[in-house]
């Protein structure tokens, strides 16, 4: 569905790292004692109960599994065009 390939590292507007693949939103969720290990799950988990997920080492994705039980939906206000 996506690719992996075109994923971002960016931060969220709290200031968490957040991985961003195509229109998804992965937030950190676990970070290994001993290594660099991380596991990153979709940002509607908590809403949706998506179980999408992706797994980094040394922030270089290893595995995604990213079959998301919801669509995406922008939320982004949309200016209104004027009738002149």
């Amino acid at each position: 569905m996506y690719n992996h390939r075109n994923a971002k590292f960016t931060l969220s507007r709290f200031g968490r790292p957040v991985i961003q693949i195509g229109d998804m939103r992965f937030n950190l969720h676990f970070k290994a004692k001993h290594g660099s290990a991380r596991r990153w799950l979709c940002n509607k988990r908590r809403t949706t109960g998506c179980r999408a997920c992706v797994i980094t080492i040394d922030d270089v994705i290893v595995k995604v599994k990213n079959q998301h039980n919801h669509q995406y939906i922008d939320l982004t206000p949309v200016k209104a065009e004027n009738d002149d």
